[in-house]
This record gives structure tokens, C-alpha cells and sequence, in this order.
């Protein structure tokens, strides 16, 4: 979304409680939010009940508050959310989405040698993201699989652009020992 089109919609939002302002919004931000929580939280059930309240409680937050990144603070929110969510379940984070199995597999019979061969690369390269610290695994999701720029994962998760690229760096490095030592 662009940046003065987002900002109106904000202000619209904020003046006037505008709900269809708020609805543009919720478009443009709701699919990579959801994808974020997917991989999180360990069904696609649960990732959609948390988007509902992020959305919620983002509503009761600008309507009295102005904002200048909408998508730092969603993002910011579920993050938390996401905390609350496994700090409930009285168990730690250790989640691998549907649909990021379904970005990474091919379809296929599963029989297959090939198929296999994927599978088990899908698996490896799942387990070595969620080996990463939260903030690598962040930026690795939003940056790879959502195909965000640097300046926009560094909007999202409230960072300097540096601050991302490093983490980048640090997370592509660590993924890459992790699957060539095996």
C-alpha cells in the first residue's frame, strides 16, 4: 500500500471511526500477517483466531491513537499475541505451518524418488528456521517467503534496515551450516 493512500486511511480511520477505511487496511496487510501467525502457531485455526484479535485490538489502538506504521504495529501485536497465545498453552514455541509445507513441497504422489528427496529437504530446511531466534526467523519468513524488502521487513518488525540485513545475514549463515552438516 502506498505510503500517503495508507496514511489518509489511517487518518479516516482515526477522525471518523471509518470502518470501510479500516476494511482497505485490514486487504492490505491481513494476508501477510496470517502468514507470519501460520508459521507461528501450529494450526491454521489458530493463526486465524489470533489475526481476528491482532485486527481487534489494532482497531481499539487507532482510534484513539495515531500511528505513522500500521505494519510495525500488526505485526507487533501478534508477535505478542503469538506470546500469549503459547505462554496459555504452557508450552514453547515449536510450530511448522501448513502452508509453509505447502510453499516448499511439489506436488507429487509422494511414491516417487524425487518426492521423497523433497520432502525430506522440506523438512530439513523447516527444522533449521525454527532452530533460529525468534527475530532471524522474523526477518528470514517475511523476507523469503513473503518476498518483503528490506526496508519493508524493517517497517514490520519496528528495525533499522542494517539491523535487518544483519539478521539476514546471520540467519541465512546459521540455515546454511545446519543443512550442509548433515
Amino acid at each position: 500500500m502506498q505510503g500517503l493512500q495508507e496514511k489518509f486511511l489511517l487518518f479516516r480511520v482515526l477522525r471518523f471511526r471509518d470502518k470501510q477505511a479500516y476494511g482497505e487496511l485490514y486487504l492490505a496487510y491481513a494476508s501477510r500477517l496470517r502468514r507470519y501467525l501460520t508459521f507461528k502457531l501450529p494450526t491454521e485455526h489458530d493463526a486465524d483466531e489470533v489475526l481476528a484479535e491482532v485486527f481487534l485490538k489494532a482497531w481499539d489502538y487507532l482510534i484513539s491513537t495515531p500511528v505513522e506504521s500500521l505494519g510495525g504495529l500488526l505485526f507487533s501485536i501478534g508477535r505478542h499475541r503469538v506470546a500469549d497465545y503459547y505462554r496459555a498453552k504452557g508450552r514453547r514455541e515449536e510450530t511448522a505451518s501448513e502452508e509453509f509445507e505447502k510453499d516448499l513441497l511439489f506436488v507429487d504422489d509422494g511414491k516417487s524418488a524425487e518426492g521423497i528427496r523433497d520432502r525430506a529437504e522440506a523438512e530439513l530446511l523447516r527444522s533449521a528456521i525454527q532452530a533460529l531466534p525468534h527475530d532471524q526467523q522474523a526477518v528470514i519468513l517475511l523476507r523469503y517467503f513473503d518476498g518483503l524488502s528490506v526496508s519493508d521487513v524493517a517497517e514490520h518488525l519496528q528495525k533499522t534496515d542494517n539491523h535487518v540485513r544483519v539478521l539476514t545475514h546471520r540467519g541465512l549463515k546459521a540455515i546454511k551450516e545446519k543443512v550442509t552438516s548433515i
